[in-house]
């Protein structure tokens, strides 16, 4: 005699499946038998936005990656060898970005185990594989300026690329354009699925972040500096790009990351604090918030409240959440990890990651760090929003 759950219609099970709106939930559903499996899409978009998890890296050179929540404060942590030593360069609805010695990055989602491979940074010109016949094994050829410098693979890897930014999930059935901040030059660059290379579009500016907001793709630089690009995401069009916006908001601040929150598009301004003693030290001590107006003459306004709303910021696609839909967040507030890379962040710590309370306008550390830890951390933690599709 088989199971009860075999015998349910699959018209039945498929339209259960479509009620369920937590990630969790949904897997669990599709756990129960094989029956239950073919009902429920193996990549449902009905799902809501989901809330935020932190991925900790314990080393590059571990395969377990640690998921923490703040509602219930518990980190999770995952086997997932296709991450060993590769480098977090980004996470975007639901998909980490990552590039290894060999210079190849390739996406990867860590609930489906799915991987799309991107083109590698040896197809830039600013990076050369060269390596063989100047008998330095290990090393890359990489171009800043006019000259030339070799640099080790993991070098390379580690500070070739700041950020990827996805503007939608490759599964969503809808065109999707990958955008990368090239740390080696300060380039922006972008990948549509069809393409054979990147597509290098904003040359020589030092880029701090980009969000995509209403089909465009905006960066701003250190200077404060402004733009928008329209990158048609159709693969058989030609790989062409249409500056929209180009002005500069003058606003001090170590770093500038844009976010979509609640349809409008905001800049959030990042203060630290050097410590110099016998060790010099960094520790974010505050944010200033902007709401950028686009529409004529673009023009900016410090918001002194978000409301019900908590922002995401680091390495990741920066992002807001409604704090009444995610228990244990908590509204008006700021979630930052640390995204200082470079010699700096080796030598003297990085910026540090925490929850910064604009109202009583304090830095928490998170629980899962120790306060002095949390600026000590290699490979950087980052934010992501768990997705199946």
């Amino acid at each position: 005699m088989g199971c009860w759950s075999d015998d349910l219609p699959p018209e039945l099970l498929s339209l259960i499946s479509t009620l369920l709106t937590k990630n969790s939930d949904y897997i669990l559903f599709r756990s129960v038998c094989v029956s239950w499996r073919r009902a429920a899409a193996s990549q449902p978009r009905h799902l809501p936005l989901q809330p935020p998890l932190l991925i900790r890296f314990n080393t590059i050179n571990s395969a377990y990656r640690g998921f923490y929540s703040i509602s219930t404060n518990i980190t999770h942590w995952i086997h997932l060898p296709e991450t060993l030593h590769k480098r977090c360069c980004g996470s975007s609805h639901g998909w980490l970005a990552f590039v290894d010695r060999s210079l190849e990055v390739f996406l990867f989602n860590p609930l489906t185990r799915a991987r799309i491979d991107l083109p590698a940074i040896t197809t830039l010109d600013c990076v050369q594989d060269d390596y063989r016949a100047s008998n330095r094994w290990n090393e890359y050829g990489v171009l800043r300026i006019g000259y030339k410098k070799f640099r080790s693979s993991i070098w390379t890897r580690d500070y070739c690329i700041e950020k990827i930014v996805l503007s939608s999930s490759p599964h969503a059935g809808v065109p999707w354009t990958a955008m990368a901040l090239l740390g080696l030059t300060g380039d922006i660059m972008f990948w549509r699925p069809g393409d054979a290379n990147w597509t290098v579009i904003v040359r020589r500016r030092r880029t701090l972040d980009i969000v995509c907001y209403n089909g465009l793709f905006y960066s701003i630089d250190n200077a404060g500096k402004l733009v928008a690009v329209d990158v048609d995401a159709d693969p058989s069009a030609d790989a062409k790009t249409t500056v929209v916006v180009h002005r500069s908001f003058d606003t001090l601040g170590d770093r500038k990351y844009l976010v979509e929150s609640d349809g409008e598009i905001l800049l959030a301004v990042r203060y630290v604090h050097a410590f110099y003693g016998l060790r010099h030290t960094h520790r974010t001590h505050s944010f200033d918030i902007y709401k950028l107006d686009l529409k004529g003459e673009p023009k900016c306004s410090m918001v002194k409240s978000l409301g019900g709303r908590a922002l995401f910021l680091g390495t990741n696609h920066s992002f807001s959440f409604p704090s009444a839909d995610f228990p244990g967040c908590r509204g008006n507030c700021i979630y930052f990890t640390d995204d200082l890379q470079g010699y700096v962040y080796r030598s003297f710590g990085g910026y540090g990651s925490g929850l910064f309370n604009i109202e009583e306008d304090s830095v928490q550390p998170f629980p899962c760090y120790h306060p002095i830890d949390s600026r000590f951390v290699w490979p950087l933690p980052v934010w992501i929003t768990p997705n199946l599709c």
